[in-house]
C-alpha cells in the first residue's frame, strides 16, 4: 500500500534524476566555449565555439574552408554554407563559429555548424 510518504519519496527522487538527466543534455546539446589553444586532441568529437578573425579563406560550391585565429590558428571547413556565410567567412572578418572538433590528415580542425559575425 503507497502511503503519501512513500508517493513523496518518490516524487523527490524522480525530479533529482531529471534535474540530472536535463543537466547531462545540456551539456551535450550546447558547445563549449574555447579558445583555439584549449583545442587538443582531448576535444575531438566535441562541440566547440570559438571566436577568431579569418586569416585565410577559400570558397568553393559546396564548401568553405578557412583559417581562425584568435593568437592561436585553427582550420575550419563549413559543408553547404550558405550564401550569408559563404560573406561571413571572408579574410579579415571576425566570426563565431560553432562546430565539431575533429582530426583531418592528423591536424586538429573544426567541422563548422553555424558561422556568425562577431
Amino acid at each position: 500500500m503507497l502511503t503519501e510518504k512513500h508517493i513523496a519519496v518518490a516524487s523527490l527522487l524522480l525530479a533529482i534524476v531529471g534535474t540530472g538527466l536535463l543537466f547531462l543534455f545540456n551539456q551535450a546539446i550546447e558547445p563549449r566555449e574555447v579558445r583555439i589553444e584549449e583545442i587538443g586532441r582531448g576535444l575531438v568529437g566535441e562541440r566547440v565555439s570559438v571566436v577568431g578573425k579569418v586569416n585565410w579563406a577559400m570558397e568553393r560550391e559546396n564548401f568553405v574552408l578557412f583559417t581562425l585565429d584568435d593568437g592561436a590558428k585553427i582550420k575550419a571547413i563549413k559543408f553547404n554554407p550558405s550564401k550569408e556565410e559563404k560573406v561571413i567567412a571572408r579574410k579579415d572578418s571576425f566570426v563565431l563559429v560553432t562546430g565539431k572538433v575533429q582530426l583531418y590528415k592528423n591536424e586538429l580542425e573544426i567541422v563548422a555548424e553555424e558561422i556568425k559575425r562577431w
